[in-house]
């Protein structure tokens, strides 16, 4: 019968065969004797946690030359321990604790065995390694190749729960069988996956095999294998909504994804309406990266139906044309670059009338209300830009400049031979097509070459006032002019100077309550001048496709070389004033934060354009956030002839953690006739809107929120909305809505709306 004595010191000395003693000799012969003190200062280190009253022992295993180079033994603390020296097993009862590496175990009995390197513990086990927690029985562990295995599994791994009768473990590497993957909690309402295996690689690729989706525990998708990313969400998701509207009737909206893998996402939108009928399409999410410099990923959202509701209810676009029964939008969006060094980025917007999102996607509308359709790809060089660009008109209610394509190279600023003269140029070839929905016009076409080229010198003058003289010229050629003329070319230029100063100063000032420490005002005044002489040439014979537009609530660029309504050109004799404030403290962990920002804008016209006034308005943006829970913006436009406020928009926030929030604003834009891009009088009407809005937690569960909007032009309260929303065991998020409108074009007085989400996919 195997010798068993208990252990009387808090380690655990292991006894030295003579053989081994001779290895030990020799390696300390061979210079190496250093990697056995390591392990000796291990082992004893025992002995000062001991004095903290624990029996803490270092393994030592101290078999052969390779055992002693290649194996760092685990730290352990128990309660009682006792050592077969025999079998060269101890055992270790009592609260037991035993760590090696990444891994953390807490169990009351278990047995270390020197030959075998193995760790068994028969009884419940806690287990943390890294970000995972395990909890099981009838564990196994060597700590030699630091594999493990463990029955009737618990596994926490944020952000999954898994149960499972078995697992088998590696350092980079699980597998568990029989396994049953919660995202959060466990949730007997909630959605899980059933499988047959399910591993996890490096801690963040899951894979599950002959695996069932089930919600509630009813079985719902079988798939033979799925795999995703930690961070990429499950494999199904849904969302539904469920209301009445007049118009509409009651409905009931539902769209469904299922990730196939890490990146792609394929579903389906089904809307059902009482007095329109069903719209259906197909929705998709996919998303590679390659390496660190290739990429893509992009979104599809579509929706098609055969719309049963009457004339009256379909209604008329925004020309006045009757739409049509069949009705659809498609909405895709892609982005890409490959080999860090070409960019792609692409967006789809093809809706049948101009009404179709305003009915059936309200939040779609609200984002985009003018849809665009373009392709570029760019292609950047060490000093240059080579790109393809093309605009496409798939909506016929929209007045669209079509570029069928617009290629263009762009040179970025370069320096001649060490003078201080920068140059920068552009060039571009492009097909210009416009079709007019209104009937002003049937169509414009003509092919179009610009070439630019702009020098500047910058001059310090002082240590805080750079002077910056510009020069450019700028050659555009048309290749169908209005009149009878084969082709047409224009030739202009620009002159001008730009003075940027830098001037700051810095208190010591400090305020607890408003976390500042310290104040800098940074104050960067600027004077533009440009000239451009006879910019108008041309006027009655280039189509003006590229043009001013007719209303704009900001300031144009006045550069030559970055001018946009490059076919509707006037001289300028312009000088632009600009004074910029920057008030700035220091941040504890990075550099300063900005408390406020105070920018000024005006331009004053020596040669003014029919329709303006030599002073245009005084433009000016305010910024402040003087604390992370407070938060306001304002942009105004002021008439200085008149002293009449053209514009205010503004925006105010109050936010307390989680717990509240709360906002107000305005939009006001007061009544502006206008020349329109096609030379007709138009007239903007006034607009005066106020806006407040709320939101406040409850508790853990369910939070209220509110926004209410006033016209005061009206004299009423133009729109109502007031959510309640609660969380549903922990997998769903509902939310009821109730809406009123007042003086709207389509929409209903009254809405309802119950929105219903699924989180843990």
């Amino acid at each position: 019968m195997a010798e068993t004595q208990p252990v009387p010191g808090s380690h655990f000395n292991h006894p030295f065969l003579p053989f081994e003693v001779a290895v030990c000799l020799i390696v300390h012969m061979f210079g190496l004797y250093f990697r056995l003190v390591e392990y000796r200062i291990t082992a004893h280190v025992g002995d000062v946690f001991y004095a903290n009253s624990n029996l803490k022992w270092g393994v030592l295993l101290c078999i052969s030359l390779p055992i002693y180079a290649q194996v760092t033994p685990p730290t352990l603390t128990s309660d009682s321990q006792e050592f077969d020296t025999e079998k060269k097993e101890l055992l270790a009862e009592g609260r037991v604790e035993l760590s090696h590496a990444d891994l953390f175990l807490e169990t009351e009995q278990l047995t270390v065995n020197q030959r075998t390197f193995d760790v068994k513990a028969p009884g419940e086990v806690r287990i943390s390694k890294e970000a995972s927690l395990l909890l099981g029985r009838e564990m196994r562990y060597n700590y030699r190749d630091r594999g493990y295995e463990l029955s009737d599994l618990r596994f926490g791994h944020k952000p999954f729960y898994i149960e499972g009768e078995k697992l088998a473990g590696e350092p980079n590497r699980i597998l568990i069988e029989n396994a049953t993957l919660y995202y959060g909690e466990p949730d007997i309402w909630g959605p899980s996956l059933t499988a047959r295996s399910i591993s996890i690689v490096n801690g963040n690729e899951v894979t599950a095999n002959d695996a069932v989706i089930r919600i509630a525990g009813l079985p719902l998708l079988s798939i033979d294998a799925y795999t995703q990313s930690v961070e990429s969400g499950g494999p199904l998701r849904l969302g539904s909504a469920v209301g009445y509207r007049k118009n509409l009737g009651a409905y009931a909206r539902s769209r469904v994804g299922y990730r196939r893998n890490p990146g792609d996402v394929y579903g389906l939108n089904v809307d059902v309406y009482s007095k329109r009928g069903v719209l259906a399409g197909p929705v998709m999410e996919y998303r590679r990266i390659e390496d660190a410099g290739s990429y893509y990923a992009g979104a599809l959202d579509t929706g098609f139906m055969h719309d049963t509701g009457d004339v009256s209810e379909r209604g008329r676009d925004i020309w006045g044309k009757q739409i049509d029964r069949f009705r659809f939008y498609t909405e895709w969006q892609h982005r890409q670059e490959i080999h860090d060094s070409i960019d792609l980025v692409g967006k789809l917007s093809w809706w049948s009338d101009s009404e179709v999102t305003r009915d059936f996607r309200e939040n779609l509308f609200d984002q985009n209300q003018q849809p665009d359709s373009f392709f570029e790809a760019v292609y950047r060089g060490e000093r240059y830009l080579v790109s393809g660009f093309t605009r496409i008109q798939p909506n016929d209610f929209q007045d669209i400049a079509q570029r069928l394509p617009e290629v263009r190279l762009d040179w970025m600023p370069i320096e001649w031979f060490d003078t201080g003269i920068y140059g920068r140029a552009s060039a571009s070839a492009a097909q210009l097509i416009e079709r007019d929905p209104s009937g002003t016009f049937a169509k414009r076409d003509t092919g179009r070459i610009h070439v630019y080229y702009g020098i500047n010198r910058p001059t310090q003058l002082t240590s805080w006032l750079v002077a910056v003289p510009v020069a450019g010229v700028q050659l555009t050629h048309y290749t169908d002019p209005l009149t009878d003329r084969s082709d047409y070319t224009r030739l202009l230029g620009q002159v001008g100077m730009d003075l940027e100063a830098r001037i700051h100063g810095v208190w010591n000032y400090k305020n607890d309550f408003w976390n500042i420490d310290g104040l800098r005002h940074i104050l960067q005044p600027s004077v533009q001048y440009r000239y451009i002489p006879e910019a108008e040439n041309g006027t009655n014979i280039i189509p003006k496709i590229d043009r001013l537009a007719g209303f704009d609530s900001y300031l144009l660029p006045i550069d030559l070389g970055d001018k946009r309504n490059i076919d509707d050109l006037h001289e300028s004799s312009t000088v632009r004033l600009g004074l910029e404030n920057l008030l700035q403290t220091r941040h504890p962990e990075y550099g300063s934060i900005d408390l406020l920002t105070v920018d000024l804008f005006q331009d004053y016209r020596f040669s003014a354009r029919t329709g303006q006034n030599d002073f245009s308005d005084l433009y000016t943006y305010v910024t402040a956030q003087p604390a992370y829970w407070l938060k306001f913006h304002s942009f105004s436009r002021v008439d200085p002839e008149f002293l009449t406020l053209r514009e205010l928009r503004t925006r105010l926030s109050v936010v307390d953690g989680e717990v509240w929030s709360l906002y107000v604003g305005n939009d006001y834009v007061k009544q502006t006739p206008f020349v329109d891009s096609f030379d007709r009088p138009a007239l903007l009407q006034e607009i005066n809107q106020y806006v407040v809005g709320a939101t406040r937690r409850l508790n853990e569960r369910n939070s209220v929120r509110g926004e209410v909007h006033v016209d005061t032009d009206l004299g009423q309260v133009t729109e109502q909305i007031y959510a309640w929303k609660t969380r549903v065991s922990n997998s769903w998020d509902i939310e009821f809505q109730i809406a009123h409108r007042n003086g709207t074009r389509r929409e209903d007085d009254f809405q309802f709306n119950l929105l219903v989400e699924l989180l843990t996919f």
